[in-house]
């Protein structure tokens, strides 16, 4: 059975993806190649709970088309205000007609996070 799934992006700068995911939305680094921080990432994993993100720098210029990436979390508004208090630039919260709240941020090289939680059930009218 599958227990994590991990991608591994291509960025144009590994270390610039790596300052983002921890400064902005909250990882912590794992693992980085080199391990000497004076020199240029080529390769980085980090991490927060079970969600896991490998970067790494391509040999030649690539484009992140088709890939959207959705996190669940608890608290929808929450997270938006912890990511926008971190200097992210946030679209939403909006209620999507399947039933979840959604906000999205864009990564240093083009991918699209979009943080989701379910719209609250509405409470019925007190008579």
């Amino acid at each position: 059975m599958i227990q994590r799934n991990t991608p591994e992006l291509f960025a144009r700068d590994v270390d610039e993806a790596v300052r983002f995911y921890t400064e902005v939305l909250g990882f912590r680094l794992a693992h980085r190649v080199p391990e000497d921080s004076s020199q240029a990432a080529e390769w980085a994993l980090v991490e927060q709970g079970n969600a896991t993100f490998m970067f790494e720098k391509p040999a030649e210029p690539r484009s992140p088309y088709g890939v959207v990436f959705y996190l669940a979390v608890e608290d929808i508004e929450e997270t938006a205000a912890a990511l926008r208090s971190r200097g992210a630039m946030v679209q939403g919260p909006v209620d999507q007609w399947y039933g979840q709240r959604e906000a999205t941020v864009t990564d240093p090289s083009g991918y699209r996070l979009v943080f989701t939680a379910p719209v609250p059930a509405k409470q019925p009218a007190q008579a």
